[in-house]
């Protein structure tokens, strides 16, 4: 970065002028103390990358009294919001249809330290429902960062919040403001759409380095129009938290929350939306009723992090259920929960010499693997499949996977891709060139070269769908597995408003049989999962027909799809 940084000032003629140091400003030496800071090491969640520590080191020995500093502040904006689709990202949600038992660390855990990063635009008004009027909580006061200096201490701010009707709190939404000029009113804003712009020179622009966050409650809290909520924020110099009570004379903790069930160490926000997710518990139902036969006298599960297995032991106790778990970490958590619930029928190991010499009757899996970036990385079932002793009439469920493409047209994803070029007339091509030179085709031998291809939560993003699902190949698991590359070409036809097109989405459906199948890309209703990301490919230029050719390679021994899209 600080060798294109010299190549843009060279190219844009500001070379006697501007000096580039590659330090940290920590360690920076200076013969003159500055006037003005300029400065952008602000996140999501405002100081999460050492903002507060930063500046309390520039104004101890690098800047002058009275400096300016843009941005001069940061204005912490919040509001309550009713969300279950988003706390179904959060932990665990048990109703009075689900028969495991689990025990209170794991449904009383007050969850991730860290708030959700999203984009909360996609939710409103269908999947969030705003509790209270937008509101600021706290300011910091990048001037003059010294009552900040807690190193360990603690800071908290205390706001009382008028509910503005009835509903369930389930979180805080997150946001801030910096401001870039005082007098002029320049505000640089991660505020969400919904709220009205009252600033004449607050810039709202989408992004994606920066978005909106969401801190959850420790519980769900019931509320009716006019209550009033007591909220504390609280930081150190790396961290942001809050705590929620109805009750003024509750005295809040400032301690920060810590997952104390370990599963959140484990699963991403993904994970529990999958385990939460009704449809996929169906699919599970669906694919324990083909164990019901009299013939059936064991059964053997593959996955990681799996509640199938406990399932599977629970609903066929006189059966011995063998499950392989690919963590360590995780199979403790099994034989936990197994515990809990008495299962003495189930074995969970994970050295899978240990199963080499067991032939089961039924083989099931859930393909989920938490090191798994794209949803075909869950093909490593197939790899397992192919290892395992099996008798004639052994049968192995899912069944196959499809793997499915889908032209889209991203309203504002496209441009995490696509080139700077210029801004206010300083020309930035060797940027261009720096990114473009990390996003290089690959090349494989004998077959030519391939694009990246980048997971993303898809339906995070407003898109357009411009043609059906177009269902590439087929992996048929009770074949073994494929001992060389293989290759699949063809393509994709009627793309509506072709000139609009930017993007490719690809993703996998696993098919246990013709009426239960989970998809890592859309659901029955055709909207983008949120329990699962999909991979993206960005078009590097228009498309001139309403065609598109593709080319795609399976290397088994990586377990890794290549594309190539024309």
């Amino acid at each position: 970065m600080s060798d294109t940084a010299q190549k843009i000032i060279q190219k844009n003629n500001f070379g006697n002028v501007i000096t580039v140091v590659n330090k940290r400003s920590n360690e920076l030496d200076m013969n003159e103390k500055a006037d003005v800071l300029v400065t952008e090491i602000f996140d999501t969640e405002l100081i999460g990358e050492g903002v507060l520590p930063t500046l309390r080191d520039a104004h101890r020995r690098l800047l002058k009294p009275n400096c300016k500093v843009i941005p001069s502040k940061a204005d912490v904006k919040i509001q309550l919001i009713e969300s279950d689709k988003l706390w179904k990202m959060n932990t665990f949600v048990c109703d009075e249809n689900d028969t495991l038992r689990y025990s209170d660390e794991y449904l009383n855990c007050l969850g991730p330290p860290t708030a959700h990063e999203i984009q909360i635009d996609q939710l409103y008004p269908h999947d969030l429902k705003c509790l209270s009027k937008d509101t600021t909580i706290s300011t910091f006061d990048f001037e003059k960062p010294f009552h900040y200096e807690n190193n360990s201490r603690v800071v908290s701010y205390k706001k009382s919040i008028n509910i503005e009707a009835n509903g369930t709190v389930h979180g805080i939404l997150f946001w801030w403001d910096l401001v870039l000029h005082e007098k002029e009113n320049i505000i640089l804003s991660m505020q969400p759409k919904w709220i009205e712009n009252k600033t004449l020179n607050k810039i709202t622009s989408w992004r994606d380095h920066w978005m909106q966050a969401v801190y959850y409650l420790k519980a769900p809290l019931n509320v009716k129009q006019n209550d009033i909520l007591y909220l504390t924020m609280c930081h150190d110099d790396y961290s942001i938290w809050f705590q929620a009570e109805l009750i003024a004379t509750v005295i809040p903790s400032l301690e920060r929350p810590v997952c104390s069930c370990n599963l959140h160490m484990l699963w991403p926000r993904e994970r529990f939306a999958m385990l939460n997710n009704k449809s996929i518990g169906n699919h599970f139902q669906k694919l324990l009723d083909i164990c019901e036969d009299d013939e059936v006298k064991s059964i053997f599960v593959i996955g990681e992090n799996s509640l199938l297995p406990l399932w599977c032991a629970q609903r066929y106790k006189q059966i011995n259920v063998t499950y392989f778990e690919t963590s360590e970490f995780s199979k403790n958590i099994i034989q936990s929960m197994s515990s809990d619930n008495y299962l003495d029928n189930l074995n969970v190991v994970k050295d899978s010499e240990k199963f080499k010499n067991l032939i089961p009757d039924i083989v099931i899996s859930e393909p989920y693997f938490s090191s798994s970036l794209l949803p075909w990385h869950h093909l490593r079932i197939w790899n397992i499949f192919t290892k395992l002793n099996k008798k004639q009439s052994t049968k192995i469920y899912p069944s196959k996977a499809a793997l499915k493409i889908c032209v889209v047209s991203f309203k504002e994803l496209w441009k995490v891709r696509a080139p700077v070029c210029k801004i206010e007339n300083f020309d930035l091509s060797n940027f261009d060139d720096l990114i473009s030179s990390a996003l290089q085709p690959i090349k494989i031998e004998d077959f030519g070269e391939f694009e990246s291809i980048e997971p993303f939560a898809v339906w995070e993003f407003e898109n357009k769908k411009l043609t059906p699902p177009v269902s590439v190949t087929e992996f048929q698991f009770s074949d073994p597995l494929y001992k060389n590359t293989k290759q699949f070409t063809g393509k994709i036809e009627n793309i509506k408003d072709y000139h609009t097109a930017n993007g490719v989405v690809i993703w996998m459906d696993f098919e246990v049989r013709k009426d239960a199948y989970w998809s890592t890309g859309l659901d029955s209703n055709t909207q983008w999962v949120n329990y699962s990301k999909q991979g993206v490919y960005f078009l590097k230029e228009p498309l001139t027909s309403n065609m598109m050719k593709y080319d795609i390679l399976f290397k088994p021994d990586e377990n890794e799809l290549y594309f190539n899209f024309s």
